[in-house]
């Protein structure tokens, strides 16, 4: 194929540089050597993709990998996306990933399904006022349990994000990046003690050979806690060691084995009635020690993620990677309680006083087995001024979830009722196995996901113009199988038509460190379930939902970092959502019937600014307003007076405030007494308030509304200081989180954690 000389028109210079094009360039240096390509052969080359923390300074980190799943410049991302990196994790004390991105604009903790909280899920958040609660590590989905102390960096990606990571909400994904083997030396141990017995042991180890081409790390922790909460107690170990062989320069393979495990005499959510707010005390003596499980339940979770991955870089221009990952988790309980709905006469008024049925029985075990197999080509090349970047992937993933073994014996007649308001009903007998009815036991949902993906990034114009353009191709299998333990199981398929997901965004950059960009997105949204029911008991096979999002904002990166954020406008859509209709009784079976029906709706502004007026001190804001509400829902509704009337319809959704606030500084004093280094830190999180549900309620044959969790403000401060004894330095610090003691509801399930007071003494050898 013949070139265009430099003397065509721009136009022929940009189509050159288009996908098509960029396919006759994989082998061809059309650029001169780089200053690494002449440097020594056996300096390893770090990979693109790769962040290091040494472009970091403090919480400012100005690259990131989740964007485009290559290293990139902030600044040069028609993209929203916030990063969060150690130091901060670090800084706040972070015991879950929800702690962590909590603070960034338009994401907030929150219920996306009651039942994955109730359960002990640490992954409950919302993104864009949406339900987000699947994150992904190191780029492939996670489920469940996640520990900060395996977290290198937090990744978020606001808005629609199928292109690069397959199903997800069409609020955005949170992506966490592990820590993987370096090439320095790493020895560091931390102890951490805090309120309620909270103890916590953890160590980071990483050795490199002489030579630098292979290293091995470990990182590993040991928490026993008590809680806030009645007979609760957690006990969680985790134990992830990795190694890197640099084989060549050019070539690098990594393998990493995470496992953790969590043993919990579990907590319960609070009684629940939409016309009883327990903000209020209207739930007699249910406080935030409230706990009703039985002293003999238990709540075991195991987390397992196995991941081999090869890098090579075949010459300037193209670079390949493949990645095995086998991810899985699985819980083991045991709960004996009754039920968390308080008990509701004519109309749909709580009985006076609120009461709850006596104790039923539960067993079960289930889990998810998750394998994906992926390869990428990287192609970079520059033509006439024209920088290209390529991304071509292929992803295959399985994942199935498995029902192992559930029993269930529901309260009997003669059971003592809870009286909320008299403690001394609160009976805590426990039932015993071999009561209930094993339902369910060997039911399966199995997705099977063929994808491949292409992302084209093109900088003009002497880095003044950036455009990303991506599309992906998923092609969704899936089978269940329902009711084994019947004379007549079912066995659904399904193969649904190939979903096409396309993205297109540009930037402009008038000045180094100011850019302007806009960005459109498309969606997958998470296939959570293969198989459901109609209300009339019949089977059928939801379809894959979908979304999509426009972004528009300005970005700055000015002053070697010193003032950096984004500010951004955005409005976005989700559709074929599986809403779950009132429980059915058929033939003597009770059910739980699904439709899938109407539009989800979010629109709203997002700002994200970090603020470093010296180089001892660092200041960060968020703040976003958000308006999220069903658009349009035609399968929920009830009949009022021989009429049906829509209950979602126009309806503002869950946990979804309209405004929200975070903020955090850090101020170091430098030496002070024999303190190397003495700072103090402080944070705080505001909340407006927000709905429990996204759908009206009925009392007195009319619609109502139900009661609304109330705006909370929750303050954290603390201080450290660092010191060297012998050939250690040791770090210590000292936090009181929710310093004012705020009395709130973290979601409709639980009380937000009290005052609690955290010392921590890190030690580096």
């Amino acid at each position: 194929m013949k070139l265009p000389s430099p003397s065509k028109s721009r136009a022929w210079r940009l189509a050159a540089s288009l996908p098509l094009t960029a396919l006759t360039a994989f082998g061809q240096a059309t650029t001169a050597p780089s200053a690494a390509a002449n440097q020594d052969k056996d300096v390893v080359v770090l990979s693109p993709f790769q962040v290091t923390d040494a472009s970091e300074e403090g919480y400012y980190s100005p690259q990131a990998l989740s964007g485009t799943r290559t290293r990139t410049e902030l600044i040069n991302l028609p993209l929203n996306l916030t990063v969060f990196n150690e130091n901060f994790i670090q800084d706040i004390g972070a015991r879950d990933l929800v702690d962590i991105v909590s603070f960034a604009s338009g994401v907030g903790g929150g219920g996306t399904a009651g039942s994955d909280l109730q359960n002990g899920d640490t992954l409950g958040f919302i993104l864009r006022g949406q339900g987000g609660f699947v994150p992904n590590r190191n780029g492939f989905r996670r489920l469940r349990l996640v520990d900060p102390v395996t977290i290198a960096r937090v990744e978020i990606l606001k808005g629609p994000s199928s292109v690069l990571y397959g199903q997800a909400s069409p609020g955005g994904s949170v992506n966490y990046i592990t820590k993987r083997p370096v090439q320095r030396k790493i020895m560091s141990s931390s102890v951490r003690l805090g309120s309620y017995d909270f103890y916590k042991g953890s160590v980071d180890v990483n050795i490199p050979t002489p030579a630098k081409n292979f290293a091995v790390r470990f990182v590993g922790s040991i928490e026993d806690s008590q809680s806030w909460m009645a007979n609760h107690r957690k006990q969680q170990t985790v134990l992830y060691p990795s190694m890197t062989w640099w084989i060549r320069p050019e070539t690098t393979l990594t393998i990493e084995y995470e496992s953790t495990k969590s043993r919990e005499d579990p907590q319960s959510s609070i009684p629940y009635h939409p016309f009883l707010d327990p903000q209020r005390g209207m739930l007699g003596a249910v406080d935030r020690s409230f706990n009703f499980r039985g002293p003999h339940d238990f709540k075991d979770v195991t987390m397992d993620a196995f991941t081999v991955e090869l890098v090579h870089k075949f010459n300037e221009n193209l670079t390949l990677r493949a990645n095995w990952s086998d991810v899985s988790w699985e819980d083991n309980v045991r709960y004996n309680s009754p039920t968390t709905v308080i008990a509701s006469v004519a109309g749909g008024a709580p009985t006076n006083p609120p009461t709850l049925q006596g104790r039923g029985y539960s067993r079960g075990i289930r889990g998810s087995w998750d394998k994906y197999r992926q390869v990428e080509l990287l192609n970079n090349f520059e033509f006439h001024g024209v920088k290209v970047q390529n991304l071509f992937g292929y992803q295959l993933g399985k994942e199935k979830f498995v029902q192992v073994y559930n029993e269930i014996a529901p309260p009997v007649n003669n059971d003592v009722r809870w009286n909320l308001n008299d403690p001394s009903t609160w009976i805590r007998s426990e039932r015993f196995e071999g009561l209930g009815t094993a339902n369910n036991t060997g039911n399966h949902a199995r997705n099977t996901v063929n994808s491949g993906y292409f992302v084209n990034q093109l900088t003009l114009l002497d880095d003044k113009v950036h455009t990303l353009l991506g599309v992906r191709v998923d092609k969704i299998r899936s089978d269940g199988r329902q009711n084994v333990n019947t004379p007549n199981p079912t066995q659904t398929y399904a193969e649904y038509p190939s979903k096409t997901s396309p993205q297109v965004g540009v930037l402009y950059k008038p000045v180094a460190g100011l850019s302007f960009f806009a960005n459109y997105s498309t969606s997958i949204v998470n296939l959570y379930t293969t198989t459901g029911r109609h209300p009339d008991g019949t089977f059928f096979n939801p379809v894959p939902g979908s979304g999509k999002g426009y972004d528009f904002g300005v970005k700055t990166d000015m002053f070697k970092g010193k003032v950096s954020g984004v500010l951004s406008i955005y409005s976005l859509e989700e559709k074929d959502i599986v809403r779950f209709l009132p429980s059915v009784t058929i033939n003597g079976e009770t059910f739980t019937p699904i439709a899938q029906s109407g539009v989800n709706s979010s629109t709203g502004a997002e700002l994200d600014l970090s603020y470093r007026p010296t180089r001892h001190t660092q200041i960060g804001i968020g703040y976003a307003y958000t308006y999220s509400y069903v658009k349009s829902d035609e399968g929920t509704a009830t009949t009022i007076n021989g009429q049906r009337v829509l209950t979602r319809q126009n309806v503002g959704l869950a946990y979804a405030p309209h405004h929200t606030f975070g903020a955090n500084i850090r101020h170091d004093f430098g030496a002070w007494g024999k303190l190397d280094n003495f700072y103090v830190i402080g944070n705080g999180r505001w909340v407006d308030e927000r709905r429990h549900t996204d759908t009206l309620v009925v009392l007195n044959n009319t619609l109502a509304q139900a009661w609304k969790l109330d705006d909370f403000l929750v303050l954290s401060a603390g201080f450290g200081g660092s010191f060297t004894y012998g050939r250690a330095k040791y770090t210590a610090s000292f936090m009181v989180k929710n310093l004012t003691d705020e009395y709130y509801l973290s979601s409709r399930n639980f009380y937000g954690a009290p005052r609690t007071y955290e010392f921590t003494l890190r030690m580096d050898f």
